[in-house]
C-alpha cells in the first residue's frame, strides 16, 4: 500500500472521503493536506464554513449532515471541551465502516468520559496528536504542509482497539504527513506532553507575564532578541486554549511544576551566595542524553493485525521508537521502525 516516500506535494490516499469537526490550526491543515492527496473532504466549522468552501472543502451544518457525507475517517478537532457531546453526536449517526480520531492533546481524561459515552462507535475510535502547530490559530493561518514530516503519537482507547482500523490510521499518517508514528498508550502520552508541551506553555506565560510587569518592559522588549521569542513564542495567545490544556492534565503537570519551582528557587539561593548552583551542569548533561537520543537505528519490524501486534508496538513506542514506514498486508503490516541508540 503506502509508504514514507510520499512527498509534500504528492501525498498518498489511504481514505478517500474525510470529514474534520473544527476547522482551525490542525482541523484545518488536515483537511487541506487531505484535499490536496485527492480526497473528498467536507468539514463542519460556523466559524470557518465560507473560507473552508473557498479552499474546496465541502462545508456541512451539523453532524448529522457531515455523516450523510459517508466518510471513511472522521478527524475531530474541537477544543477539547467540546469533544465529549461531538463523540456523543457521532455515536448516534455515523455509519459502522467510518474511522473515528481525535487530535486531543490530552488523553485520559477525554477517553474516561467517552468510556462512559461511545455504544455504536466504540472499536471505531482511536486517538492522534501532531506533536505541532505555530502560535496562530484559526482556519486563515492552516497550511497544507503545517503538520508535514511531524511526530504524531497514535493511541488506542484503553477499552480496546480494532487492530487493522490502528494500523490503516498509521498508514494515512506515514503516508499523508511523512509523519513519525509513536504508538503509545494514554497514560504515557499524558505524562510525555506535560513534560515536553504543557510545562513550556506554562513556563513560556509566565515569563512573558513577568516581562511585562517589569519596569523595564518597554526597554527589555525592544532589546529582546532569539533567546526571548523562542522562550515566549507559544504565550499570550489563545490564553483559552492554554488553560484548558494545561487544567485537562493538571495530575501531571503540577508535579513538574514544582521541581521546577524547587530548582529555580536552588538557582536563586546559590546567586545570592555568589555561585551558579547545579542547574547548568545538569542541564549540560540532559542536552547530551538528548543528543544520544537522535542517534536512531532503522530496523524492520512485522506485525500482525492483532491485538498482541498493537501491544508490541506500544512497547516500541515506550522505548522511544517510532514508525517510519509502512506498508499494510493482508494479515497485519510490515514497518520500518526507528529506534534510540542504546
Amino acid at each position: 500500500m503506502a509508504s514514507a516516500s510520499a512527498s509534500a506535494a504528492t501525498p498518498v490516499r489511504v481514505f478517500d472521503r474525510v470529514a474534520v469537526i473544527g476547522l482551525g490550526l490542525i482541523g484545518g491543515s488536515i483537511a487541506r493536506r487531505a484535499l490536496a492527496g485527492g480526497a473528498a473532504v467536507a468539514g463542519l466549522d460556523g466559524r470557518a464554513a465560507d473560507a473552508a468552501a473557498h479552499a474546496g472543502i465541502t462545508a456541512v451544518a451539523d453532524v448529522r449532515e457531515l455523516c450523510g457525507f459517508a466518510p471513511d475517517l472522521v478527524v475531530v478537532a474541537t477544543p477539547v471541551r467540546a469533544m465529549p457531546t461531538v463523540f456523543a453526536d457521532l455515536d448516534q449517526a455515523l455509519g459502522p465502516a467510518a474511522t473515528v480520531v481525535d487530535v486531543a492533546s490530552v488523553k485520559g481524561p477525554l477517553m474516561a468520559e467517552l468510556d462512559g459515552r461511545l455504544t455504536r462507535i466504540r472499536s471505531q475510535y482511536l486517538s492522534v496528536h501532531p506533536m505541532a502547530g505555530t502560535e496562530q490559530w484559526g482556519f486563515e493561518h492552516s497550511a497544507a504542509d503545517l503538520l508535514d514530516g511531524a511526530v504524531w503519537p497514535i493511541v488506542p482507547a484503553p477499552w480496546g482497539v480494532d487492530a487493522a482500523r490502528f494500523l490503516r490510521v498509521a498508514d494515512w499518517l506515514v503516508s499523508t504527513f511523512r509523519a513519525r508514528v509513536v504508538p503509545i498508550s494514554a497514560a504515557d502520552h499524558d505524562t510525555a506532553v506535560a513534560l515536553i508541551s504543557q510545562l513550556p506553555h506554562v513556563l513560556a506565560n509566565t515569563l512573558l507575564a513577568a516581562a511585562g510587569e517589569s519596569p523595564a518592559a518597554a526597554l527589555g522588549f525592544e532589546l529582546a532578541a532569539g533567546s526571548f521569542r523562542d522562550g515566549t513564542r507559544v504565550a499570550g495567545t489563545d490564553a483559552e486554549r492554554t488553560e484548558a490544556m494545561v487544567l485537562d492534565n493538571a495530575a501531571r503537570l503540577q508535579p513538574l511544576l514544582d521541581r521546577m519551582s524547587a530548582d529555580l528557587a536552588a538557582t536563586a539561593r546559590a546567586l545570592r551566595d555568589g555561585r551558579p548552583g547545579d542547574i547548568f551542569a545538569r542541564a549540560q548533561q540532559a542536552y547530551e542524553q538528548r543528543q544520544a537520543a537522535n542517534r536512531r537505528t532503522e530496523t524492520p519490524r512485522t506485525v500482525p493485525a492483532t491485538a498482541a501486534g498493537v501491544t508490541r508496538l506500544l512497547e516500541i513506542g515506550a522505548r522511544g521508537g517510532c514508525i517510519t514506514a509502512l506498508t499494510r498486508t493482508q494479515v497485519g503490516a510490515e514497518l520500518q521502525v526507528s529506534l534510540p541508540t542504546r
